[in-house]
């Protein structure tokens, strides 16, 4: 008896007794046979464990509720993850392969350790191989590497996705498929699949179901005129008629099926778009999002335009990476678009500049698609450029979103026709239930957050935190948490002013411990001279946690001046050292700020901003 190969045999099942023998003596000689079974309640898996096979039970998320399939890729990963080698072997329960390709097979996993080849399927029919038939050479990718694919996709039609690199190889022998003359089962498998493929596809624009319709016809002329040359001059056993114009029939009643299917309304599918994945302020606010809409039922997916990075908290496979280059990325363009499509997408929301730019040229390609997006700094510092394309492309965006009052009014001034599309949205906050009790230090120490860019203002701060301790001689400190370009250089600054010793940078630390130095902080000061929504002051308002913020756009929203904190000229270091001595000699004064932006920044929850975000969606 020959040595067992080292390849696992994957194969779906449900009432395949009829074939299911001669598949599995078929493949008699592998290590392994995987049955992924959908409730069989014939012979199949009496057949299956007397072939010595592992049964697995089809996974139900996968089935609909009459047990059918409704995620063929979806069943082949379930059964590829239970697989015990590396290499891979898959046929359907009604197939089964000749000697020589077995042996083709013991060849490869004999001499190789990784790669991906093809099979020919051979037609049988009333016992005889097919030997005219219009689909062949009719090569099929079954037998490879687990290493060299990613898994199976498209949820009917399922294939293997070769990893870049890989190109498949033909294999010696054949892999036989019997097809019998009553085509009534046929016919019911095909219209199953016709809904399947109908789903995958989602909603189709005019020109999309177009360009289905021109491949799809050009295919089936092609084989047409081969079907007429068999006839003509193949003298071999011909493949029956009736099952060569199956498959015209298919696609005819596939293009009638998407047609009616554009008149249908589609669960929400929301399609996340972000530059890329970093740990910033947007980047947070995204990731609260994307969870909240996903707790509530509704389907998310997260795609950055550059980088893989999967964002902390959500499975790889709700992401995808389409791998753009620059925003004029023509195969980065088709791997978003193709993606769209097969995962029904009805939402798009994208947030900075080259996200949103690529949101609206694909949404130009799926018409039907809702494209939001969301503004999150002051018009002032996007390049002309973008502010033309902003003129070109807003014309296919359903609703713009800024994040505050200022970011409208300055997108306004060189777009007002689009005015009707923005909303002003600011982002949300979680509040306690109730106000946080604080452990105030006592050495007056003065918090402030934010990337350490120029934008920021931390070299004003330090001037002004420098005039306050010469103004009142306190035994004072200043804390600044964050990361950034310009962090010598502030600390070269704070040592040439003489307050090196009582500046603290801290640099970059997590969001929960950002939150409790909150509330062990006397102030919290926002420096900016130029903002969109700062989110940072939201975060110490819910703290109870005193306030001075220079008067920027999103601050000038969120405090109150004289009650919830207090407001100053931005760039102004005197500006900074008067408020921070006001608060530095009354105390009362600062509890009366913390109690009140801590009432104020219930306007700002992160519950009425989704209500409001989803009422954007209209989802």
């Amino acid at each position: 008896m020959s040595e067992k190969i080292p390849c696992t045999v994957g194969v779906l099942t449900k009432n395949s007794a009829s074939g299911l023998e001669r598949a599995l003596a078929s493949v008699n000689d592998f290590a392994e046979i995987v049955i992924c079974d959908g409730g069989s309640t014939d012979d199949t898996l009496e057949i299956a464990k007397k072939y010595g096979a592992r049964i697995i039970a089809q996974n139900k998320d996968f089935l609909d509720a009459d047990g059918y399939i409704q995620n063929f890729s979806g069943v082949r990963n379930q059964t590829l993850e239970a697989a015990s080698n590396d290499w891979y072997f898959f046929l359907d329960s009604d197939e089964y392969i000749s000697p020589a390709l077995v042996d083709s097979i013991r060849s490869v996993v004999g001499s190789r350790s990784e790669g991906a080849f093809n099979v020919f399927r051979r037609y049988v029919f009333k016992g005889k191989e097919v030997t005219c038939a219009t689909s062949y050479p009719n090569r099929s990718m079954r037998f490879f590497s687990k290493r060299s694919v990613s898994g199976f996709k498209k949820i009917v039609h399922e294939r293997p996705l070769v990893k870049p690199g890989v190109t498949p190889q033909d294999l010696r022998g054949a892999l036989f498929v019997p097809v019998g003359g009553d085509l009534t089962g046929v016919w019911k498998r095909n219209d199953r699949y016709v809904a399947l493929e109908v789903r995958r596809k989602g909603y189709v624009g005019i020109m999309r179901f177009f360009g289905y319709a021109r491949g799809e016809l050009k295919t089936n002329v092609l084989y047409l005129f081969r079907l007429a040359r068999n006839y003509m001059f193949c003298s071999g056993v011909r493949l029956p008629l009736s099952i060569e114009l199956a498959r015209h029939r298919y696609t005819l009643r596939l293009l009638a099926a998407m047609w009616r299917a554009r008149r249908a309304a589609y669960p929400p599918r929301v399609l996340f778009l972000l530059n890329k994945w970093k740990t910033g302020g947007a980047e947070h606010i995204i990731l609260r999002e994307m969870q909240a809409l996903h707790a509530e039922g509704i389907t998310v997916r997260y795609a950055p335009v550059y980088g893989d990075t999967v964002p902390p908290g959500m499975e790889s496979r709700s992401c995808s990476f389409p791998h753009f280059r620059h925003v004029l990325d023509v195969g980065a363009y088709i791997r978003l678009l193709t993606m769209m499509g097969e995962e029904e997408i009805t939402h798009v929301f994208a947030t900075l500049e080259h996200a949103q730019i690529i949101a609206r040229i694909a949404g130009f390609f799926s018409p039907r698609i809702r494209v939001v997006i969301s503004e999150p700094g002051m018009a002032e510092r996007k390049p002309v450029r973008y502010k033309l394309l902003d003129l070109i492309l807003n014309m296919r965006t359903s609703a713009i979103i800024a994040v505050s009052r200022g970011v409208r009014r300055s997108l306004l001034r060189y777009q007002s026709i689009y005015g009707g599309k923005m909303e002003v949205l600011p982002n949300g906050i979680d509040v306690p239930p109730h106000l946080p009790p604080r452990e105030e230090p006592s050495t007056f120490t003065v918090l402030a957050v934010g990337s350490l860019r120029a934008e920021k203002g931390f070299d004003i701060l330090l001037g002004g935190f420098r005039g306050f301790i010469e103004m009142s001689n306190a035994n004072a400190r200043l804390v600044i948490v964050g990361k950034g370009g310009l962090q010598e250089q502030l600390q070269q600054k704070a040592r040439a002013l003489g307050i090196g010793n009582k500046v603290q940078f801290l640099g970059e630390i997590p969001h929960d411990e950002v939150h409790a130095l909150y509330r062990k902080v006397s102030c919290f000061v926002l420096s900016s001279v130029s903002e969109g929504n700062p989110n940072v002051v939201l975060e110490a308002l819910s703290q109870g946690t005193p306030v001075i913020a220079t008067a920027v756009s999103g601050a000038e929203d969120m405090v109150e001046n004289e009650v919830s904190g207090l407001l100053v000229q931005p760039g102004s270091p005197e500006a900074l050292s008067d408020a921070l001595q006001r608060l530095y000699e009354n105390h009362d004064f600062r509890l009366k700020l913390g109690v009140n932006g801590y009432e104020r920044a219930k306007l700002f929850s992160f519950e009425k901003h989704m209500r409001e975000l989803r009422r954007i969606l209209r989802i």
